[in-house]
C-alpha cells in the first residue's frame, strides 16, 4: 500500500489521494527547485484542442486519400505521428477548423484515453487537423519543440499529466492544466543535443520499420502474393456443399479458397508434423520481482513480434525452477493463443529459461529444410495470422487450441531466401536496440538535468 501524509496547507483544489502521491510531491518539488523550470503556458504562443464531438460529424469524414488527416491519441506512437491508419476529413471542413490546424513543429499532446502521449509535427506535414483527444502547443522561437515533446514523454512529464488526469473514470486534462504543465527549459546547447539524439532515433526506428517491411515484402512475392488482397470481406457467399463442422461464417471467407490455391503450388508442411512437443503455458498465479526469471506475457509483445526480458516482468528463481516444464529454450517458439491470435515469438538466447503464461503455446519445431526464426516469421506475417484466426475457436473470447496450432502450414521457401529474412528480422531487431539504448541515454540526460538543475 501506498501511504503519503500531506499538511492540511498543501491542499490544492484536489482532494483525491492519488493527486498527493509520494512519487508525485517529490517530482513536483524537483521541478520547483529546478532553476530552468517553466509552465508550458510561459513557453507557448498557442495551446488548443481539437473541435468537441457535436462539430465533426460523421458527414464531415472522408475516405479519399486527398482527405486532411485527422489525427487523434491513437495515432501517436512512440514518438512519431502515424499517418498509415488515420482518420481523413475533408478539405471544407479542415478550413473551417482552422483554430486546431497544425503547423510544422507543433507539439502534439495526448489529453483523453491515455493521456501523455507527445510527438512533433514533421516539417512535410503541411495540411492537418487534431480531435479533442489531442492538443497543439505551439512554442515561442526561442524553444526547441523536439525537446519538449522529449520531456512531455519523460518520467517527470508523464508523471506530472498522469497527476493531473486521475480526478475521473474517464482521464483527461483541460487546457487549463495543460498550461500548468512544468517543464525545465535549459540552454539552447543541451535543447539541441536532445533533438540530435531524438531524430538519430526516430531514424534508427524508421530503418528498422523498413527492414521488416522488406522481409515481408520478400515473403509475399515468394508466395506469388503481392496482388493478391489479403483483406476479408463483409459480405460473400459459399456453397452449401463446402460447409463442414463450422457454422460461423467468418470462416468461409473468400481469401481463405485462394490461400488454398497459394499452398497448393508452394512445398508446405504442417506445424504439428513438425514440433517435437506442443504445449499451453503455466496459469499459476505468481508474484513479480524487481530481478529474477522473465515471464513472458502477450502484453510484452512488441511490433516485431519480439519480446526483450528487460521490458516485462520476473518472477523469482525458485517458482521458475518449480515451473521447470513452462521454462522455454533457446530456438523454440511461442505463439498467442488469444487476445492478439497468432503472435509467434522467437526464443532468442537472452530468452533463455524463460517461464511462458497461459496466453502461449510452445512448439519445438524440427525441420532440416526450415529456420526456426523464419517458422516464427510466417506465422506472424499476414498470411500466417489469417491461417490462425480462421482456426481459431467460436465464442465472445476466441482462442487458439493446440490442435489449431498444429494445422497451420508453414511454407518451405528456399534456404538462401530464408536465410535473407532471417537476416532481415535480425537487423531490424538490432537498429530497434540501438534507437532504445540512445533514448534511454537522452532520458538519463534530462533526469540528470531535472534533478541537478544543470
Amino acid at each position: 500500500m501506498i501511504t503519503s501524509t500531506v499538511k492540511f496547507s498543501q491542499i490544492e483544489d484536489r482532494i483525491d489521494a492519488i493527486f498527493y502521491r509520494p512519487d508525485f510531491l517529490e517530482a513536483g518539488k524537483l521541478l520547483e527547485s529546478n532553476k530552468y523550470t517553466f509552465s508550458i503556458g510561459d513557453i507557448a504562443i498557442k495551446v488548443k484542442d481539437g473541435p468537441g464531438g457535436w462539430n465533426v460529424s460523421k458527414e464531415d469524414y472522408t475516405c479519399s486519400i486527398n482527405g486532411v488527416p485527422f489525427l487523434g491519441a491513437s495515432d501517436i506512437k512512440e514518438g512519431f505521428i502515424n499517418l498509415n491508419d488515420v482518420t481523413r476529413i475533408y478539405r471544407e471542413k479542415h478550413k473551417e477548423l482552422k483554430a486546431s490546424a497544425l503547423q510544422p513543429r507543433d507539439v502534439l499532446l495526448s489529453v483523453r484515453g491515455t493521456p501523455g502521449f507527445s510527438a512533433v509535427v514533421p516539417e512535410d506535414l503541411k495540411d492537418c487537423n487534431i480531435s479533442a483527444a489531442l492538443v497543439l502547443i505551439r512554442l515561442k522561437s526561442n524553444i526547441n519543440p523536439v525537446y519538449v515533446s522529449f520531456f512531455l514523454s519523460s518520467k517527470y512529464g508523464v508523471n506530472q499529466t498522469y497527476r493531473l488526469s486521475c480526478k475521473t473514470v474517464q482521464p483527461d486534462i483541460n487546457l487549463t492544466e495543460v498550461r500548468s504543465i512544468k517543464i525545465p527549459i535549459p540552454p539552447q546547447s543541451f535543447q539541441q543535443k536532445i533533438e540530435k539524439m531524438v531524430k538519430e532515433a526516430q531514424e534508427g526506428q524508421s530503418l528498422a520499420d523498413e527492414k521488416y517491411k522488406e522481409a515481408e515484402r520478400i515473403l509475399n512475392k515468394e508466395l506469388g502474393l503481392e496482388k493478391l488482397g489479403l483483406s476479408t470481406q463483409k459480405t460473400f457467399e459459399t456453397r452449401f456443399s463446402e460447409i463442414n463442422e463450422r457454422i460461423d461464417p467468418e470462416y468461409y471467407q473468400l481469401i481463405f479458397n485462394e490461400i488454398e490455391k497459394v499452398f497448393k503450388k508452394q512445398k508446405n508442411v504442417n506445424l504439428g508434423d513438425i514440433s517435437l512437443k506442443i504445449k499451453y503455458g503455466t496459469s499459476e498465479d505468481l508474484f513479480y520481482v524487481e530481478k529474477g526469471t522473465p515471464f513472458l506475457r502477450v502484453t510484452d509483445i512488441n511490433k516485431f513480434s519480439n519480446i526483450e526480458p528487460e521490458e516485462g516482468k520476473f518472477i523469482n528463481n525458485f517458482d521458475a525452477g518449480r515451473l521447470k516444464e513452462y521454462q522455454v529454450e533457446t530456438d523454440d517458439i511461442i505463439i498467442s493463443r488469444t487476445g492478439t491470435l497468432g503472435l509467434a515469438v522467437y526464443i532468442h538466447e537472452k530468452l533463455d529459461g524463460a517461464v511462458y503464461g497461459s496466453y502461449f503455446i510452445k512448439v519445438k519445431p524440427r525441420h532440416k529444410d526450415l529456420y526456426n526464426r523464419f517458422i516464427a516469421f510466417f506465422i506472424s506475417s499476414e498470411i500466417g495470422r489469417l491461417q490462425t484466426n480462421r482456426r481459431a475457436s467460436g465464442g465472445i473470447q476466441t482462442n487458439l487450441t493446440i490442435d489449431a496450432i498444429k494445422s497451420i502450414r508453414i511454407p518451405i521457401l528456399s534456404r538462401p531466401i530464408q536465410q535473407r529474412i532471417c537476416s532481415l528480422i535480425q537487423d531490424s531487431l538490432r537498429l530497434r536496440k540501438e534507437t532504445e539504448n540512445l533514448l534511454n541515454e537522452a532520458k538519463q540526460k534530462v533526469e540528470k538535468m531535472v534533478v541537478l538543475g544543470e
